[in-house]
């Protein structure tokens, strides 16, 4: 073995995941401290070289592999792939794992083998587990509950006094914004299982025209412009995030815009690495308080965002790999941006 070989070992034997390669034929030829020790599963270093992965995967999990590899050879723009996999122990249990999947460097084109990279993700399913329950209480419970509380309501308001109108008012509004962060919570929810790599080539043009269609409809008082060239491909295949992100943004620019003619404006830009959705429109501005919590990304109880909308959508559109921000060189109004990577020519 070379210095340089023996440099690299060393910091793969360093790397706190475990780290494993195949061969072509998916035998397993070498593997890491932390891939037999920290992940406990009943197999020392013997008993794993030589063997086939499929002593510690199941056939499900081998043909995910298979799938990324057979894509990773068709294509000489992505360089590895994702999957969630569970390591099967000696034992009989198996452990939840993020595997990301690269080739090995290829000789005279012909196929080497895999380099994998395996991280334990027992904590993050518990937490996952944990949200589902939290999740299922606030969407059955809160919902089912003002849902009856605004059906009531409804029955008080036929035969209740003048005098006593504008509480019934208040209580049916804050029922309904109930009602709607519930909604919003379980989108949150949505994007939180949906964070996984999904490759693919998303025509935005024709989404976005057929969701602005929507809104006109729905919002007559409200002008609607768009201005997006005839075709824009962005590089992600979550198609329900974007449409979260850019419903949750136009919602925005309605809702609190007291324009006496309000105007939204929407704009698609493209150059040769990303794609730009501009949606501005002629409204009050976004308060300092909201642009503070959402560009620091937490809320405390002193900084508190007043809407889930904003939060919706910057979390759909980073899990597409996008970046979402305010431009300030507007004078009136609000303007945001969300910007996607562009797909390869090859993907569209």
């Amino acid at each position: 073995m070379t210095g340089g070989e023996n440099r690299h070992q060393t910091i793969l034997e360093q790397i706190r995941d475990g780290v494993y390669t195949l061969d072509s034929s998916g035998e397993i030829t070498w593997v890491n401290e932390t891939a037999v020790e920290n992940f406990d599963i009943g197999y020392t270093r013997d008993d794993l070289v030589g063997a086939p992965v499929s002593k510690v995967l199941t056939d499900a999990d081998v043909e995910k592999c298979l799938s990324i590899i057979r894509t990773l050879l068709r294509s000489d723009e992505r360089e590895s792939g994702r999957c969630e996999i569970r390591l099967q122990t000696a034992s009989g249990d198996s452990i939840p794992c993020d595997l990301h999947l690269a080739l090995l460097p290829a000789e005279d084109g012909e196929f080497q083998g895999t380099v994998g990279v395996v991280r334990d993700i027992t904590n993050r399913k518990q937490r996952e587990q944990r949200l589902d329950v939290l999740n299922r209480i606030l969407r059955h419970d809160l919902s089912n509950a003002m849902t009856v509380i605004l059906g009531r309501v409804q029955q008080l308001e036929d035969g209740v006094d003048p005098e006593f109108q504008p509480a019934i008012d208040a209580i049916r509004e804050r029922g309904e914004e109930l009602i709607e962060t519930s909604e919003k919570v379980q989108q949150i929810h949505h994007i939180h299982n949906d964070m996984a790599d999904q490759q693919g080539s998303l025509k935005l043009c024709s989404l976005v025209e057929s969701i602005v269609d929507d809104f006109r409809v729905n919002y007559p008082a409200v002008d609607f412009e768009v201005d997006i060239p005839s075709d824009a491909h962005a590089a992600t295949g979550h198609e329900e995030l974007v449409t979260t992100a850019f419903i949750n943004l136009i919602e925005n620019a309605i809702e609190h815009n007291d324009s006496d003619q309000p105007l939204v404006l929407v704009t698609i830009q493209k150059d040769p690495d990303r794609i730009q959705i501009r949606i501005e429109d002629n409204g009050p501005g976004i308060p300092s308080e909201e642009r503070d919590v959402l560009e620091m990304g937490s809320e405390s109880q002193l900084r508190h965002s007043m809407g889930l909308g904003l939060w919706l959508a910057s979390w759909s559109v980073t899990a597409c790999s996008g970046d979402i921000r305010f431009d300030d060189d507007i004078s009136q109004g609000t303007a945001v941006l969300m910007e996607f990577p562009r797909a390869a020519a090859s993907d569209q």
